[in-house]
């Protein structure tokens, strides 16, 4: 998707004689982004807008919240070349925020507090010579209550084992002494 707004700042600086480099520095845009509208001219980017005008049409008005998904999640928009990237990435951000909707009307809760709150369920790993275990932290009441109004089965406690067998003669064993 083509931000217009973007393009023009890219369009300006390439006027006033800024290398890419520069334009990324000074807009703090990805590079890829601003290698894109740099390319473009003004005939490009008309040709262009006609072309995918139904497909940027029909997430306009979603386009602010998706932004808010990225933004909460502390990361930045990716923008890409392809069409067909475009197009997964737009579908991807789409199903996020349907997600993030769903489990705002499910819980009652803003994004926000369910984030913080299911940001502290961790998974540990722990290794020794005998095996790996991976294991959840223990779930707090308002964890439970969110997995619970969302109808997700709560994750196992011990979440994966694998425990490395020991070889004595012939006979493999599971962490266990061979009995004579």
């Amino acid at each position: 998707m083509i931000n217009k707004a973007m393009f023009k700042q890219v369009q300006a600086f390439k006027r006033q004689g800024y290398f890419k480099s520069a334009i990324v520095k000074a807009l703090d845009l990805d590079p890829k982004t601003v290698a894109k509208y740099f390319a473009m001219e003004e005939e490009d980017y008309r040709a262009y807008r006609q072309d995918h005008l139904f497909r940027d049409k029909a997430f306009d008005d979603l386009w602010s919240e998706i932004l808010e998904v990225y933004e909460t999640n502390g990361s930045r928009p990716l923008y890409n070349r392809k069409d067909e990237r475009i197009e997964a990435h737009v579908l991807l951000c789409y199903l996020s925020l349907f997600l993030v909707r769903i489990a705002e009307r499910e819980t009652g809760e803003t994004w926000d507090h369910i984030r913080s709150v299911m940001e502290r369920c961790h998974l540990g790993e722990f290794s020794s010579k005998d095996g790996r275990l991976l294991q959840r932290t223990e779930l707090t009441a308002e964890q439970i209550n969110i997995l619970n109004r969302l109808k997700i089965a709560h994750p196992p406690a011990p979440y994966d084992v694998q425990l490395r067998p020991k070889t004595v003669g012939t006979r493999h064993f599971f962490g266990f002494r061979a009995i004579p």
